[in-house]
């Protein structure tokens, strides 16, 4: 039995030593590979936030430049908008105000008209006034046989015929015929026949 008893322990021994040999376990990774994939993990999901969080940034800025084209662009219309409407209020003052100007010169220009025309008669008729006095003058002369004096008024007649009317030319143009007569009457009534 004590061989028995010791095959038996041997037995189970070897049972124990086979049964409890040591598995092995695949390989673990070395710890610097870990780390490097942990901090390549790392990297990538860093770098992913900063890209997301880029491309929020992008998205906010061009929303807030949008946002401020249309604020400029109102605001430039706004403004084209209120110079315009100035414009064309100015404008129409301006119109109105040259409206005004030009009425009250053709208001102007006609009473100086009417008053210069008023004048130009009103010479006129003193200039016609005298002209007839010169005339009747210059007829009294030629009657007295004041001849040298009817001839100096006719030439003064003379020099204002052409302002004068037709009817007070044609009277000058009589008068010197009648002192081109009275000269040639003058001459004749001069004459001494013999024996006088």
């Amino acid at each position: 039995m004590i061989r028995q008893s010791m095959y038996l322990t041997l037995g189970l021994l070897a049972g124990l030593t086979l049964g409890c040999e040591k598995k092995e376990s695949p390989p673990a990774a070395p710890p610097a590979a870990s780390a490097e994939k942990a901090v390549n993990d790392a990297a990538s999901q860093s770098a992913a936030a900063q890209k997301a969080a880029a491309d929020k940034v992008a998205a906010e800025k061009a929303t807030a430049d949008k946002v401020a084209a249309d604020k400029l662009a109102a605001a430039q219309k706004a403004a084209a908008d209120k110079v315009a409407a100035e414009k064309a209020t100015a404008d129409k003052v301006a119109a109105d105000k040259l409206a005004a100007a030009e009425n009250a010169a053709a208001v102007q220009a006609a009473d100086l008209k009417k008053a210069a025309e008023t004048k130009i008669t009103t010479a006129d008729d003193a200039a016609v006034a005298n002209a007839m006095t010169m005339i009747e003058q210059a007829k009294n002369y030629i009657q007295d046989n004041k001849l040298d004096l009817a001839e100096k008024t006719l030439e003064q007649l003379d020099k204002i015929k052409p302002s004068l009317p037709e009817a007070i030319q044609s009277q000058i143009t009589s008068a010197h015929k009648a002192l081109d007569l009275a000269k040639a009457t003058d001459s004749v009534s001069g004459l001494k026949l013999p024996g006088q």
